[in-house]
């Protein structure tokens, strides 16, 4: 058993599962503070940005916590339910960007629908009106296009009959701080009355949509850099997984001689790394006379699958290469049909 990757895995997961648990419960919080989760606004539920949270930070701690116990406990159900949502995840991951980098345009008109309908519902939704205000702020633009969409907004609209009527939210102002200290939230008051010359010194004229694309343009190295990193851990993860299975696969047909339901490879070079029970069962009679060191190839399965046949297969054409490209008197080959393949190789300073 190789205590290193268990316990390097357990450890993996149990910080995701403590982000998961983070991330979960900020969704929650943000739900259960919100005005739109009081019994009267119940409905709107189901559109609530917060459950964005919820969803990751479930999805995200059930698929770690079943990683950590699977690896501490050395549960394959477990550790295969979770390598499994690995390789789905990492699958998911790479159709996305190809998909995303292919529908260039059509992702541009989602983001505008998006951005548009938040400012829609920018007075009416405690959410929207933070990631629009971040996004604005962060980008110094406003508006999806121009500041002219905040018309869109009934608040905003200049046929509305409050005192925000043709204005705009104080995030598109170039200035929102009076005096640099104080928060001026009517600095963007009356602003679509202005000419865009009048106007540029007062709020960004640019929509959002261009500034998220020139954002994009001089980070796409930082932001490739951190994709390949993020795909290369998982990756590392599933390997690290699908290693450890195979030990404890291996671990269970040394305690167990071959009565596990096993299908895979491995390699030994010295007699003492061998399982006990393969060389009392399947190793023939006369092992004594196969050279101490040596390799010695496995593949065990109760079930005659084609694939028991093409990896015993495999092994007849990898036997009959080296018969002959090199001289191996001594070379064997034992094959129990879809049961046991075993392939003796001295090495040359033995011979």
């Amino acid at each position: 058993m190789d205590y290193f990757l268990k316990y390097f895995l357990f450890l993996c997961n149990l910080v995701f599962t403590v982000l998961g648990l983070v991330v979960l419960g900020l969704g929650m919080w943000g739900l259960i503070s919100k005005e739109s989760f009081a019994q009267e606004k119940i409905g709107n539920i189901g559109t609530d940005p917060m459950l964005i949270l919820v969803t990751l930070g479930f999805v995200l701690t059930t698929l770690c916590l079943s990683g950590c116990v699977g690896a501490l406990r050395e549960n394959c159900s477990l550790l295969k339910l979770f390598s499994a949502a690995v390789l789905v995840l990492i699958t998911a991951q790479v159709l996305a960007a190809i998909m995303a980098y292919s529908l260039q345009d059509q992702v541009g008109g989602y983001l505008r629908s998006g951005m548009l309908a938040a400012m829609v519902r920018y007075q009416d939704d405690l959410d929207l009106r933070f990631i629009t205000d971040e996004i604005q702020s962060n980008l110094q633009c406003c508006g999806a296009d121009n500041y002219r969409d905040w018309e869109l907004n009934i608040y905003y609209n200049c046929s509305a009959p409050g005192v925000l009527a043709c204005g705009v939210p104080a995030t598109c102002c170039v200035d929102p701080l009076e005096n640099g200290t104080v928060w001026n939230s009517q600095c963007g008051l009356g602003a679509q009355l202005l000419d865009e010359f009048s106007a540029q010194s007062v709020i960004f004229l640019g929509g959002c949509l261009g500034g998220l694309s020139r954002w994009i343009e001089q980070h796409e190295g930082l932001i490739g850099t951190v994709g390949i990193v993020v795909l290369g851990v998982q990756i590392l993860t599933l390997f690290i997984t699908t290693r450890l299975l195979e030990s404890i696969q291996w671990h269970k047909v040394y305690n167990m001689g071959i009565s596990t339901e096993v299908c895979g490879l491995n390699e030994y070079e010295y007699w003492s790394s061998v399982p006990g029970g393969l060389l009392s069962t399947w190793l023939p009679s006369n092992k004594q006379h196969i050279p101490y060191k040596t390799t010695i190839l496995f593949v065990f399965s109760h079930k005659q699958n084609i694939k028991c046949y093409l990896v015993s297969f495999t092994f007849i054409l990898f036997y009959l290469f080296y018969i002959i490209l090199l001289p191996l008197e001594r070379a064997r080959l034992i094959v129990y049909p879809c049961k046991v393949v075993a392939l003796y190789l001295p090495y040359r300073h033995e011979w």
